[in-house]
C-alpha cells in the first residue's frame, strides 16, 4: 500500500528485489498470469529476462497510488494503467521503460489493490483511485499531459 509523508504526499516504498524474485513466480502460478496478463499458458517457458525489473518498476508506479475499496467495470483497465506507468516512469527515470500487462497486474496484486479479471481477456480492472491519477508523482503534471 502507498505511504503518506508528514505533508500528506503519497510516497512509494521500494520492495527489495529478493522479495520480488520470490513472490512473482508464486503469483504467476496462483493467478494464472503470464507476461501478457491472465490466462497465459506459459508453463515451462523461461521468464522474459526482465520480468522482475518490470514488476519492480510497476511497483514503484502503483506504490504512489491509492487503492479503491472495490473494483468494477468503471475501474482503471490494466492495459491503460500499463501505458500510464510506462510514460510516468520514462519521465521520472529519463529512460525508456517497458512494463508488460502481466507485470502491472502482478504489481497491483502485490500491493494489495483490488483486481478483477476481465472476461475472455488477458486484461484486468484495477481499483486505483482516480484521484491519485489526476496529479502524478510530483504534483506538476497530469496523465493527460504525458499520454
Amino acid at each position: 500500500m502507498p505511504f503518506v509523508d508528514n505533508d500528506g504526499n503519497i510516497v512509494s516504498v521500494v520492495i527489495p528485489m529478493s522479495i520480488i524474485k520470490e513472490d512473482v513466480p508464486k503469483i504467476m502460478k496462483e493467478y494464472n498470469i503470464g507476461m501478457h496478463g491472465y490466462n497465459e499458458d506459459e508453463k515451462g517457458q523461461e521468464y522474459l529476462p526482465n520480468i522482475f525489473e518490470q514488476v519492480s518498476n510497476a511497483l514503484y508506479w502503483i506504490g504512489s497510488k491509492l487503492p479503491t475499496k472495490t473494483v468494477s467495470l468503471n475501474s482503471i483497465h490494466s492495459y491503460s494503467a500499463k501505458h500510464m506507468a510506462e510514460k510516468w516512469l520514462q519521465k521520472v527515470m529519463k529512460k525508456h521503460v517497458y512494463i508488460s500487462n502481466g507485470a502491472l497486474i502482478i504489481a497491483s496484486i502485490m500491493r494489495g489493490f483490488p483486481v478483477k479479471e476481465e472476461n475472455d481477456s488477458s486484461n484486468a480492472y484495477i481499483g486505483i483511485s482516480k484521484k491519485t491519477l489526476d496529479y502524478e508523482y510530483d504534483g506538476y503534471f497530469r496523465p493527460r499531459d504525458i499520454l
